[in-house]
């Protein structure tokens, strides 16, 4: 698991994508009135590497007026 600085220094240095795309519609799984776990799946390529996909999961919780991300995962198909 990954804090938010840990999150940002692995990224640092990376090369730009160059596509980013979700496959098929994403699933909402509402939790409670305020939470809910959007799954997802996604084709992406980095510059110089090769095409890859993944499947993730987002969670999110409602404060005041927007919606905030608690937990993010994925895993390489």
């Amino acid at each position: 698991m990954l804090n938010k600085e840990t999150l940002i220094a692995t990224n640092e240095g990376q090369p730009p994508f160059l596509f980013w795309r979700i496959v098929d519609a994403p699933r909402i799984m509402q939790l409670t009135t305020d939470s809910a776990v959007v799954i997802y799946k996604a084709n992406a390529q980095r510059e110089g590497r090769e095409p890859f996909t993944v499947i993730m999961s987002s969670t999110y919780v409602s404060r005041g007026s927007s919606w905030k991300l608690a937990f993010h995962h994925q895993t390489p198909l």
